[in-house]
């Protein structure tokens, strides 16, 4: 069987990579207690304006993505959506 490096990985590819990771790790560590969510930021007729994702990992709150648009920002929504993640990530 040949073997060839590419730079074009898909994004089934690198799920599959993460998974067997995770596979591999688990036969060595504690639970890891893997959750993914996400708090939104909404205006009020309820479209989503911005908002953060999030996991938590071994008790550990990692944050993925934060996002609040330019003319909101300075106005403390990334700080609440900060606050409302580590409330859920402790709570998990």
């Amino acid at each position: 069987m040949a073997y060839s490096i590419h730079d074009d990985m898909t994004q089934c590819e690198a799920d599959y990579v993460g998974r067997k990771l995770v596979e591999f790790a688990d036969q060595f560590t504690e639970p890891r207690n893997y959750r993914e969510f996400g708090v939104v930021l909404r205006d009020d007729i309820g479209n989503a304006v911005g908002g953060i994702t999030c996991n938590t990992v071994w008790d550990w709150l990692q944050i993925s993505v934060l996002w609040i648009p330019d003319d909101l920002r300075g106005q403390g929504f990334g700080h609440q959506l900060l606050e409302r993640a580590e409330e859920l990530g402790r709570a998990l």
